[in-house]
């Protein structure tokens, strides 16, 4: 991951950890990135990472 990403995946990991996220919620992409003054590919390559760590699902 570049260091966007990397930052991304720093922030959304921190703020499911402290329950910004209810569980089974829908994260979007879109609302995450203006969130954190994001664009939406470092929060898509993050959202990824973290699905592959196991604190995130990734559909569709």
């Amino acid at each position: 991951m570049d260091g966007r990403s990397e930052l991304a995946y720093r922030l959304i990991r921190r703020a499911v950890a402290e329950g910004e996220f209810e569980p089974g919620s829908r994260l979007v992409e879109q609302r995450i990135g203006e969130m954190f003054d994001l664009s939406r590919t470092p929060v898509r390559e993050a959202l990824r990472a973290l699905a592959a760590d196991g604190l995130v699902t990734v559909r569709g």
